[in-house]
C-alpha cells in the first residue's frame, strides 16, 4: 500500500518546468531519501507534496485521498502533512512545550486540554527533552531545536512527514546521532517520511528507499543497495559513491580492458534515448584513453525507457498483440531483439566499465607471472573515516582508485598487484 503516490507531476515557476513528469510511489511506513545536486528540484518536490506549490499537471495522492489533480488543489493545512525545515523555525516567544502543542489546536474542554498535554508529554519523552519543556528556543542547542521541530511535526499525527535538510547545520557527530533518532521515531510512530538531503552517505544509511534526482527528473528509485550496487547510469554511480570508470571491449559477458578480462553485467537502460535515466552533461569522467562508441553500439528504445519509468512508479505503456494481428510477428521480433540486447551488445563493442574502489584487491607486488598491466604503483593516499582511498597508476598508464582498511594501508610509492572482486557493470560507452 502506498502512503504517497505521484503521477506525471509537472511543476514550474516560469516557462521551463522545474519538475518534469515526476512519478513516485512511497510505501506506507517507509522512509524515502531524495538526493541530487543543488537546483535539481528536491525542495520543489517537497513543497508540491505539501501543497505549497501548485502543479501544472499530474496527480498527487495521500493514502486514498486525491490532493492534487486537474481542478483540485487541497490546501496545505488540510493535507495532514508534517514539515521539518532545515533551520527548525521555532516560535521564539513560545516555550518548547508550546511550540510542540501549536499544531494541536486549542479547546476549552478539560478532556481536550488533557489529551493535548498528554500528547506533548509523550513527544517530549520521545525526543528526549522532557526536562526542557519550559525553555525557550533561545536556550536550546541546534540539535535540541531540531528535536523540537520534529516533535512539532509529529504532534498532529500526520500521514507523511516531510524533512528538508533537517540536519544540514549540525556538526557531523550530532548529525549522525540525530538522524538515527529520527529514523527510530518515525518507526515508533508508524509514519511515512520523506527526507531531502545532500549527504549521500546519510541517504544510503538510514532510508528504506532512495530517489536520485537530476534536472527535475528521478533517474533511479530503489533500495540503498540497489542504487549503490546497480546504478542506472554512470552519473548516478558517481553521485552516490566513489567510482572508477574504465574503457573496455565487450566479449560475450566479459569486458576486456586495463584490468584484464572481467565478468560484467550489461546495463542497457543507461543508453535509452529520452529516458528519465538520461541527463545532460556527465557527472562521471572516464579514465584517460576512454574508447569512443562505434557503429556496433546497441541503441535501445522504448522497452528500456519503460523499464526505467517503472522504477519511478509510473505505469508503463504495454503493446498488446491480438491473434491474427498482421503486426504480431513484427512486434514479437522486436521483443526478441530487446531480450537479446539486455544480455549485452555485440562482441567488440566499446563500453564503459564501473568498478567500485572496494572491489579492487591489492597485494604487495610479487612476480607471479601476472600480466604487466595488473601491476600498479600507489601515487596518493587520502583517508575516509576508518578507510583510505589509494590512487593507483597501472603500468599501462591507466589510473584508478582502491579503498582499503586503514590497518592495511600501503605507502605512496608501493608496488602492488591489482585484482577485481566480483562482477563489474558495463554501460554504453556514450552513456553519462
Amino acid at each position: 500500500m502506498s502512503r504517497l503516490s505521484m503521477r506525471n507531476v509537472v511543476v514550474g515557476y516560469g516557462v521551463d518546468p522545474v519538475l518534469r513528469g515526476i512519478s513516485l510511489e512511497v510505501p506506507d511506513g517507509s522512509l524515502v531519501a531524495i538526493v541530487g545536486p543543488s537546483g535539481c528540484g528536491k525542495t520543489t518536490l517537497l513543497r508540491t507534496i505539501a501543497g505549497l506549490i501548485r502543479a501544472r499537471s499530474g496527480e498527487v495522492r495521500l493514502g486514498q485521498r486525491m490532493v492534487t489533480t486537474h481542478g483540485i488543489h487541497l490546501a496545505p493545512e488540510k493535507r495532514r502533512i508534517g514539515w521539518v525545515p532545515q533551520d527548525a523555525a521555532l516560535f521564539p516567544h513560545l516555550s518548547v512545550a508550546e511550540n510542540i502543542a501549536f499544531g494541536l489546536g486549542g479547546g476549552r474542554r478539560a478532556a481536550r486540554r488533557a489529551a493535548r498535554e498528554d500528547r506533548v508529554k509523550h513527544l517530549l519523552a520521545l525526543v528526549g527533552l522532557a526536562s526542557l519543556a519550559d525553555r525557550t528556543p533561545a536556550q536550546l542547542s541546534g540539535g535540541q531545536a531540531q528535536r523540537v521541530a520534529l516533535a512539532r511535526a509529529l504532534a498532529s499525527g500526520p500521514e507523511v512527514v516531510l524533512m528538508d535538510e533537517p540536519f544540514g547545520a549540525l556538526d557531523p557527530i550530532l548529525r549522525g546521532e540525530l538522524r538515527t533518532e529520527v529514523r527510530a521515531l518515525l518507526a515508533t510512530e508508524g509514519m511515512t517520511g520523506i527526507l531531502v538531503t545532500h549527504d549521500q552517505a546519510e541517504a544510503l544509511s538510514i532510508a528504506d528507499y532512495v530517489a536520485v534526482m537530476r534536472d527535475g527528473e528521478i533517474l533511479q528509485f530503489g533500495t540503498p543497495a540497489e542504487v549503490y550496487e546497480r546504478p542506472a547510469t554512470p552519473w548516478v554511480a558517481t553521485f552516490v559513491g566513489d567510482s572508477v570508470f574504465l574503457p573496455g571491449i565487450w566479449r560475450s559477458g566479459s569486458v576486456l580492458g586495463a584490468l584484464g578480462s572481467l565478468e560484467a553485467e550489461w546495463m542497457p537502460g543507461a543508453g535509452a534515448s529520452g529516458s528519465s535515466a538520461s541527463g545532460g552533461s556527465s557527472g562521471a569522467v572516464p579514465a584517460d584513453g576512454a574508447l569512443s562508441n562505434d557503429d556496433n553500439g546497441v541503441r535501445l528504445g522504448s522497452p528500456a525507457l519503460r523499464s526505467e519509468i517503472r522504477r519511478s512508479g509510473e505505469t508503463a505503456p504495454v503493446t498488446v498483440v491480438h491473434r491474427g494481428d498482421p503486426d504480431g510477428a513484427q512486434a514479437q521480433a522486436g521483443a526478441d531483439d530487446t531480450a537479446r540486447a539486455s544480455l549485452g551488445p555485440k562482441d567488440d563493442t566499446a563500453v564503459t566499465v564501473l568498478v567500485r574502489p572496494e572491489q579492487l584487491e591489492l597485494t604487495s607486488f610479487i612476480d607471479t607471472g601476472l600480466a604487466p598491466r595488473l601491476r600498479a604503483t600507489v601515487t596518493a593516499v587520502s583517508y575516509t573515516g576508518h578507510d583510505a582511498l589509494l590512487e593507483l597508476a597501472l603500468l599501462s598508464g591507466t589510473r584508478c582508485t582502491a579503498r582499503v582498511p586503514a590497518p592495511g594501508l600501503l605507502p605512496v610509492g608501493a608496488e602492488v598487484t591489482v585484482a577485481v572482486r566480483g562482477r563489474v557493470l558495463a554501460y554504453p560507452a556514450s552513456a553519462d
